[in-house]
C-alpha cells in the first residue's frame, strides 16, 4: 500500500493567487486613501496661501491709504481741489457698492480713492493724486465693493470696508470682508 501512494510535496515558499489578489487590493485601497489625503492637504494649503495673499495685499493698500488719510488737511476756499469743500477734511461720494473718498493730503494735493477696473473684469483700488492715477492692489484679486464711512466729529475718522474675492486654482474663489478705521490728526 505504501508503494502506490503518491507523495504530495507541499511548497510553502510561494504565495497563492488569492493571497496576491488580496494584497494588491489592500495596497490599492491604502494608496487611494493616501492620495485623497494628499489632495485635501494641497487644497487646504492653496486656500491658506490665497487668504494670506489677500491679507498681505490689503494690508499694503490700507497702509498706503492710512498714511495719507491720517495727514489730511481741512479744505479752504483757496484750494485747487474742488472735490473737498471749505472746512471739510473728507468728502465721500456714494454710488452703488462703491464710494469715493476725497481729501487734501499734507502736501496740498487733491487725493481720491475708489475702485475701478483696469480694462478687464477684475476691479482694483485706484489712487488719484492731482490727476495722476495708479492702482494700489494686485490684478489677481477682485474688489467687489469698497465703501468709506466718514465721521466728521471733533476728531474726523474714516472707516474703510472692502469686499474682496480672489480665484483659487481648481475653479473656486476665496472671499473676505476687511475693515479698518483711521483717525485724522486734524482736529475740528
Amino acid at each position: 500500500m505504501g508503494l502506490f501512494r503518491k507523495k504530495i510535496n507541499i511548497n510553502k515558499d510561494g504565495f497563492s493567487l488569492l493571497e496576491i489578489v488580496i494584497a494588491v487590493g489592500l495596497f490599492s485601497l491604502i494608496m487611494l486613501v493616501v492620495t485623497s489625503l494628499f489632495q485635501l492637504v494641497l487644497s487646504s494649503q492653496r486656500t491658506a496661501i490665497t487668504t494670506a495673499n489677500i491679507q498681505e495685499n490689503m494690508r499694503y493698500a490700507f497702509e498706503t491709504m492710512a498714511k495719507e488719510i491720517r495727514m489730511a488737511q481741512k479744505g479752504t476756499d483757496t484750494d485747487l481741489c474742488d472735490l473737498v469743500g471749505a472746512g471739510e477734511v473728507y468728502r465721500v461720494y456714494n454710488v452703488p457698492n462703491n464710494s469715493k473718498l476725497a481729501f487734501i493730503n499734507q502736501y496740498g494735493e487733491c487725493v481720491s480713492y475708489t475702485w475701478s477696473s483696469k480694462g478687464g473684469e477684475n476691479s482694483m483700488i485706484l489712487l488719484d493724486r492731482n490727476g495722476a492715477q495708479a492702482f494700489i492692489t494686485s490684478e489677481e484679486m477682485k474688489i467687489i465693493g469698497l465703501n468709506f464711512l466718514v465721521d466728521n466729529s471733533a476728531q474726523p475718522r474714516v472707516t474703510i470696508v472692502a469686499d474682496i474675492e480672489i480665484p483659487v486654482k481648481g475653479g473656486t474663489s476665496q472671499s473676505m470682508k476687511i475693515q479698518t478705521t483711521i483717525s485724522s490728526r486734524q482736529y475740528q
